[in-house]
């Protein structure tokens, strides 16, 4: 589970890599698309960056239309959309399955199950899935777990759509400047002992979440932590 960069696959090749990995995994495919961020579009893959609605929207289309011949005996795989803001949150509940914001407080989620719901149910479709993401660092004292935490949010506080969101998630741009406030970084990464990140999970899931994928942080920023990870298995 995670996202792809529409820019990175064209509709065609989407659709069969999709419908092989949920094949083969037994029916366990999540398939996330997004539009990325236009230094990365633009400067290392090379492609123009357009707007990210209008892309995702067209995407989708093509997506939908494009053939598969292979077995699908599983289905299609469900489609979430890497969607921050009101319009492709609305566009998550009424054009895929739902949507899966990245960098997001628990604050936030309660509004964007909201509106996804609000979203889905004026256009008649079903309950659409809302998956967040929330790393987690077995670190104790804050003064370190900041630190790491810091590492790992840098590249973040300088991309644009990260921000706007950010900032109608009620952070101002002096707690967005770098390296980012004690509240920002307390809020977007969960540190402390395992009973602590557990709360933060289940706080995730309590504000509207139906999953939440855990990115553990080792000390120096980097994920994956192997033995965070299986000491905080679900259920939480």
């Amino acid at each position: 589970m995670g996202i792809a960069v529409v820019y990175g696959r064209d509709p065609v090749a989407m659709r069969a890599g999709a419908a092989t990995v949920h094949e083969l995994s037994g029916g366990r495919m999540l398939l996330g698309l997004g539009s990325s961020h236009r230094d990365t579009v633009s400067e290392v893959r090379g492609h123009s960056y357009g707007g990210p609605l209008t892309v995702m929207r067209e995407y989708l289309a093509a997506y939908e239309a494009a053939s598969y011949r292979g077995p699908e005996p599983h289905g299609r795989p469900p489609v979430v959309l890497a969607a921050l803001r009101p319009r492709m949150l609305a566009l998550a509940a009424t054009a895929s399955d739902g949507a899966f914001p990245y960098l997001v407080p628990a604050s936030y989620v309660r509004g964007a199950r909201a509106r996804l719901d609000d979203a889905a149910a004026a256009s008649g479709r079903p309950r659409p899935l809302l998956v967040v993401s929330l790393p987690v660092l077995r670190e104790t004292a804050a003064s370190v777990a900041r630190a790491v935490a810091r590492r790992y949010l840098d590249r973040y506080l300088g991309l644009p759509n990260y921000l706007n969101s950010l900032r109608e998630a009620g952070f101002d741009d002096d707690e967005l400047a770098r390296p980012g406030s004690d509240r920002l970084v307390d809020g977007l990464v969960a540190w402390g002992d395992y009973d602590a990140l557990r709360s933060r999970l289940r706080a995730m899931l309590d504000a509207g979440a139906d999953q939440v994928a855990m990115i553990p942080l080792t000390a120096e920023g980097l994920h994956a932590d192997r033995a965070t990870m299986e000491a905080l298995a679900p259920p939480w």
